[in-house]
């Protein structure tokens, strides 16, 4: 009797551990997806803000396009085209360097780059001679990729908008 009340309560332990484990391991999941999620709502206000000094300063609109692209680079995923280093062995210092390289030259315009979510990102900004200059940075259905977060929601994707005003002060350096 004393062995089958011990040998219940050993598995209904584990039972409780293993649904304990379970939930925090969804909540840790869901923890990082939200953090996930937050990084890039800051990326795209940050990306924003670029958009309207860009303009501010007075680059013509694909200089500031491409720099909107490039301050929203660690919202955009994995680099697509070019494949970086596809070397077998390379280190990660070396793939870093070669991304850090490859965006020097797509700032210059030397170099076609894309991430896996700039078709999703899109800029835009107006005031150019007003006293305000506002611009807008968005990406359009950013992905929600961790399948623990379909439990919380059936959404697959979020709309993630930046918004920036700075004052225009180009006609007091530029005149």
């Amino acid at each position: 009797m004393l062995y089958r009340s011990h040998y219940r309560r050993h598995h209904s332990s584990m039972l409780e551990s293993f649904l304990v484990i379970l939930v925090l391991g969804i909540f840790f999941f869901l923890l990082i997806q939200v953090t996930h999620l937050f990084v890039a709502k800051m990326v795209t206000e940050y990306a924003a803000f670029t958009v309207a000094r860009a303009e501010n300063v007075g680059f013509n609109s694909d200089l500031v396009n491409r720099a909107g692209l490039v301050a929203a680079i660690p919202a955009s995923g994995e680099m697509v085209n070019p494949k970086i280093l596809e070397g077998v062995g390379q280190g990660f210092s070396q793939k870093f360097g070669g991304e850090v390289d490859y965006i020097q030259r797509f700032i210059q315009g030397k170099l076609y780059l894309r991430y896996k979510h700039f078709d999703i990102f899109k800029t835009s900004a107006s005031g150019g001679s007003s006293t305000l200059m506002k611009a807008n940075a968005r990406f359009k259905d950013y992905p929600i990729d961790i399948p623990v977060a379909e439990i919380i929601s059936s959404q697959k994707s979020i709309d993630l908008s930046g918004d920036a005003t700075l004052i225009n002060h180009s006609s007091f350096f530029l005149e």
